[in-house]
């Protein structure tokens, strides 16, 4: 499955979410464009998957989710960013159905 989600208020292609390769295995690689973020992580359940960053601007994040022990046991997974200056906080950019 692919989900492409578009910042609406945006026309800018630098301001596209990009969500790539989710499928029902048990390690999921995760790539996203996240402009502007502090960091960026994948959570399922109450386990969360901190994405590295790739490339000089600090917008493209990319990862490696394990879902092995959450297959069937929880019906979600949101992407989260940090944006701002409190480490603790993110924000939910995307939640999807298992």
């Amino acid at each position: 499955m692919l989900v492409e989600t578009l910042n609406p208020a945006q026309s800018n292609p630098m301001n596209t979410l990009h969500l790539s390769s989710v499928t029902k295995t048990s390690h999921n690689y995760v790539q996203v464009e996240v402009p502007k973020a502090n960091s960026v992580a994948v959570v399922v359940g109450e386990d969360w998957t901190q994405l590295e960053v790739k490339g000089g601007a600090g917008s493209a994040w990319e990862g490696e989710v394990n879902m092995e022990r959450r297959w069937g046991r929880e019906l979600k997974v949101a992407l989260c960013a940090n944006f701002g200056t409190v480490k603790a906080s993110y924000s939910t950019l995307l939640e999807y159905s298992l």
